[in-house]
């Protein structure tokens, strides 16, 4: 596991990544990431795509189509 030390840029603290890390790891420059801070780490897990417009309006569709089996389902 590399070690790295954490720098000052700007208003914001920076951690080098090694290449190879960003490679087994799946990302890359520029992908947006979530940051998931706990007591003595930080999980970088990479963030959802953007999801089509059409598929959100038919998961709306069929949410407001299905909404009372949801409700009977979600008091079982």
């Amino acid at each position: 596991m590399p070690q790295r030390k954490l720098r000052r840029v700007g208003g914001s603290i920076m951690l080098p990544v090694p290449p190879a890390e960003l490679e087994v790891s799946g990302l890359a420059e520029g992908d947006v990431v979530l940051i998931d801070a706990a007591p003595g780490r930080v999980t970088i897990t990479p963030a959802a795509p953007d999801l089509d417009p059409a598929f959100v309006l038919s998961v709306d569709r069929a949410m407001r189509r299905y909404r009372r089996a949801w409700q009977e389902l979600a008091q079982r």
